[in-house]
């Protein structure tokens, strides 16, 4: 048995619907990402603009905002004072070197101290060493953007809490009062110690953070398009009481999402406990006889799944997954094809659980290439009517199933990226004892597929590679520093 019919209007619902949900993803995600968080850029040297574009693209990717700042230097006073100007979380310095060939990266933090560097080195001139920065800059240093921005808020908002906390008690007995600058003197902490205090609270905050936050990828992948799907039903030995099955490349639509909730506000192992799910149908299929008898077909394949992922830097991330779903070809009679009239051809239903893995390596020029595989264990293929493991067909039979895909992508947009692949699932049978004295059977599937996908980042995205550690004064230095009279400006605001 051969052949599909597939009409005209059930193609443009098809491809109306995915139209529809895409629109949607897409109104939706300016409130998810509207957070921005500031970040400065400067960068000297020969072509400088062109490293600067390709900076303010991986930050903008990111959800970031790329900031211009013209600043004299790289010293740690510069950066805190640019920081403090413009508002800033982090302040990268980039200094291009001979002629294009070379790149130094430094991102401070919003206080000044350095938080992460990075270095490139390309001999095919600055437009490679663009390309080499928008390609791999966020492994390198993107934790440590992270970090800053998380960091910098806290440190804001724990400043706009201080004065409520300061504020004097006023003394409620005359005799027992002193005068005003008697009680500023008296409630007015050390300089050093003040110092002090805050550089213990900057030491608790970016241990919460390390706690909290770290390398969050992607927080929604959400992809849609077409399909053409092929199956391939052969019995063994091949009998005159079995028919078997052919279909080549009927039109599908196909859905699949990976959604990692936590990682749409934190980073940290949290943020790669995620939820997947696979949806697709063939809507207007129809199976035509030798005779010319034409049967209303249903062609589907639903799988959901938990899934837990570990991020390889900037080379992709690698999930492991289980699940559970069904997969059905049924076919229906009608007034003038009585399905009593291919009783020769039993119905599938395989209800299935699956273990898997999800992987996906970035590649160069903004390509990835995606592969996975899983197990189907499946626990029964339907045992009623025309299904192949009622009474009538196979009721002993027993089944060993697994399934393949590899697709490449190409991510034109921050958020949008061009899909295709292909996908293989197959199906063997131990038949069993049975009335027409057949061994086994195989049900293949396969498929090419093409998908317009939506991807989300993480509030924390990127591993970002080693991030240089604040640096930290020891305890003796911190005695000494509160042992001595503080001049700083940081002190002169305090007092007034």
């Amino acid at each position: 048995m051969s052949n599909r019919a597939w009409s005209g209007r059930a193609v443009r619902q098809v491809v109306a619907g995915v139209v529809v949900v895409v629109l949607l993803l897409l109104a939706g995600a300016p409130a998810a990402r509207a957070a921005k968080r500031r970040v400065g850029v400067t960068v000297s040297g020969t072509s400088a603009e062109k490293i600067h574009e390709a900076i303010s693209v991986v930050l903008r990717h990111h959800g970031f905002e790329s900031v211009h700042a013209d600043l004299s230097g790289d010293s740690d006073d510069v950066a805190a004072a640019a920081a403090k100007a413009g508002h800033l979380a982090a302040v990268v310095f980039g200094e291009v070197r001979d002629g294009g060939k070379h790149l130094k990266l430094r991102v401070h933090g919003a206080s000044g101290e350095v938080i992460g560097e990075a270095s490139w080195a390309e001999h095919g001139g600055a437009h490679r060493l663009a390309a080499a920065v928008e390609r791999t800059m966020w492994a390198r240093v993107g934790g440590a953007l992270s970090k800053a921005h998380a960091l910098a808020a806290k440190v804001e908002k724990t400043e706009k809490a201080a004065p409520e906390a300061e504020a004097p008690a006023e003394e409620a007995s005359p005799a027992a009062s002193k005068s005003k600058e008697d009680e500023a003197a008296d409630a007015e902490p050390a300089p050093g110690a003040r110092k002090h205090e805050k550089h213990e609270a900057a030491e608790e905050a970016d241990e919460e953070e390390a706690a909290s936050t770290g390398a969050a990828a992607t927080a929604l992948d959400f992809a849609a398009g077409p399909r053409f799907t092929s199956r391939s039903l052969a019995w063994s030995p091949q009998v005159a009481g079995l028919r078997g099955y052919a279909l080549s490349l009927a039109p599908a639509v196909g859905v699949t999402a990976a959604w990692y909730p936590a990682a749409h506000f934190r980073g940290g192992w949290p943020s790669n406990l995620g939820v997947g799910t696979n949806l697709e149908y063939t809507p207007g299929l129809k199976s035509d006889t030798s005779g010319g008898a034409r049967y209303p077909t249903t062609a589907t394949d639903f799988e959901g799944d938990v899934r837990y992922r570990l991020l390889l830097g900037g080379a992709g991330q690698l999930a492991f997954l289980v699940g559970g779903g069904q997969q059905s070809f049924v076919l229906h009679g009608t007034a003038t094809a009585l399905r009593s009239d291919l009783s020769d051809l039993p119905d599938v239903q395989y209800t299935y659980l699956r273990a898997g893995v999800d992987a996906r390596f970035n590649l160069p020029a903004n390509l990835a290439l995606m592969v996975s595989g899983g197990y189907r264990d499946v626990v029964n293929a339907g045992k009623e009517g025309y299904l192949i493991q009622a009474n009538s067909y196979f009721p002993n039979a027993t089944f060993v199933a697994f399934d393949v895909s590899a697709g490449v992508g190409y991510r034109f947009l921050s958020m949008l990226e061009a899909r295709a692949g292909f996908d293989l699932r197959r199906y063997q049978m131990n038949a069993g004892s049975n009335v027409y004295m057949v061994s086994s059977a195989t049900d293949q599937y396969t498929a090419l597929w093409f998908r317009l996908a939506v991807l989300l980042d993480g509030v924390a995205a990127g591993e970002g590679g080693t991030a240089v550690a604040p640096r930290k004064t020891s305890p003796e230095t911190d005695a000494s520093a509160a042992s001595k009279p503080d001049t700083s400006d940081d002190s002169k605001g305090a007092d007034e």
